[in-house]
């Protein structure tokens, strides 16, 4: 329950008179909280900022949670602000609320203890990074997020207008009954940690990138993309539920090979927004197994051609795996249209069938025409000999 009225900022002296300070401390140790013109000890329940504002230059710096795990520690929200960079660390926390990088922040903010999110009432929370500095984001590396009302499950909400990527290797998880689902609206976050949450994943907008092998393997629900990116860093990894691209991009393992592989017996769907396909001797693809199957009713591949390796004339298992397929309204684009013609067959192999030159073309129909005439030369010789003969 709030005890104290209004924002509590991190005053790491614990001497109001010099204002708000930076610098390391005890979280629930000291007076080291400023609330209005008094320094305090922490309160759970208030929201908190670290960090002073317009500072440009700042050091790096490292709150510690000495008290007892999540019920000693409950901001109703965290801000960062200014210059500094702070590690929050030590026992297990609950934030009750956002969690936010504010625009004038200039260097990576790190929360390295496990959290949990939301109340009992409210287990929605949102992750915002909105620094104008592309060196100012958030780092969530502890052993897990989960809600905190584990029957309800509850939603994370990735957001921001911040153009840093931010990283999530903390498992994003849950427990008992309650499904928690993950929606990235904006900004930039990389996954890597061993997420286990079951509400599926929806990309509207901002770019999540899968960082290591796993980091959805255990990740159950559809994995949607309808808007923004869906991006990979590694070779290969796996996803646990069905992938739908209905707008945005999915682009695996940036201009490298990068491969896919759903589930057993997931699906793939496709019926809009791009995906990005690099071509070489090793090249993207996404791989199936079981009963799964892949429909494409729209969307366009985006092709790059300039990998080592590339030739026309081989054909790329671009979908393989799966137990049927079928497509419709697919555009194909980035390569040499001029001369070649792509196609992707209901099987999954992507081909190109080289159109014949103009020439070709011309000396074709020159030798229809040339036949034509001699054979109408023949037949008028072959009638006037028969009116000779009658």
């Amino acid at each position: 329950m709030r005890t104290t009225a209004g924002t509590l900022y991190w005053d790491s002296d614990g001497n109001a008179a010099n204002g708000q300070t930076d610098g390391s401390g005890t979280w629930t140790g000291g007076t080291n909280w400023l609330s209005g013109a008094n320094d305090v000890a922490w309160v759970s329940g208030n929201p908190i900022v670290f960090g002073v504002a317009g500072a440009v230059v700042g050091n790096s710096y490292t709150v510690t949670n000495t008290g007892t795990a999540y019920s000693a520690v409950q901001p109703a929200s965290i801000t960062f602000q200014g210059g500094s960079s702070y590690t929050l660390t030590g026992n297990s926390f609950n934030i009750q609320g956002n969690l936010i990088v504010a625009a004038d922040v200039t260097s990576a903010q790190t929360i390295s203890a496990a959290i949990s999110f939301g109340t009992t009432g409210n287990t929605t929370a949102t992750l915002s990074n909105n620094a104008v500095s592309s060196a100012g984001t958030i780092n969530m590396t502890g052993s897990k997020m989960l809600p905190n009302s584990s029957a309800s499950g509850g939603t994370l909400i990735l957001t921001g207008t911040g153009t840093g990527t931010n990283l999530i290797s903390a498992a994003v998880t849950q427990s008992g009954t309650g499904a928690v689902a993950v929606n990235v609206t904006g900004s930039r976050w990389n996954f890597t940690g061993a997420n286990s949450y079951s509400g599926g994943t929806v990309v509207s907008g901002g770019t999540l990138n899968m960082g290591s092998a796993t980091t959805m393997k255990l990740a159950a629900g559809a994995l949607t993309i309808a808007g923004g990116t869906l991006s990979s860093s590694v070779a290969t990894t796996t996803v646990g539920g069905n992938v739908v691209l209905s707008a945005g991009h999915l682009s695996l393992n940036d201009a490298a090979a990068g491969t896919l592989t759903l589930a057993v017996n997931q699906n793939f769907t496709m019926s809009g927004g791009e995906w990005d396909i690099s071509l070489g001797t090793t090249y993207d693809s996404i791989t199936g197994s079981g009963t799964g199957i892949f429909s494409i009713t729209g969307g366009l591949l985006m092709l790059d051609v300039t990998g080592a390796g590339f030739s026309y004339t081989n054909t790329y298992d671009i979908l393989n795996g799966f137990s049927n397929g079928s497509l419709t309204g697919l555009t194909i684009d980035g390569y040499d249209q001029e001369n070649y013609l792509a196609t992707l067959s209901d099987t999954g192999v992507l081909s190109f069938t080289a159109i014949p030159e103009a020439n070709t073309w011309s000396l074709l129909m020159m030798g229809v025409g040339l036949f034509c005439v001699v054979r109408l030369f023949k037949d008028g010789r072959a009638k006037g000999l028969t009116e000779v003969l009658d």
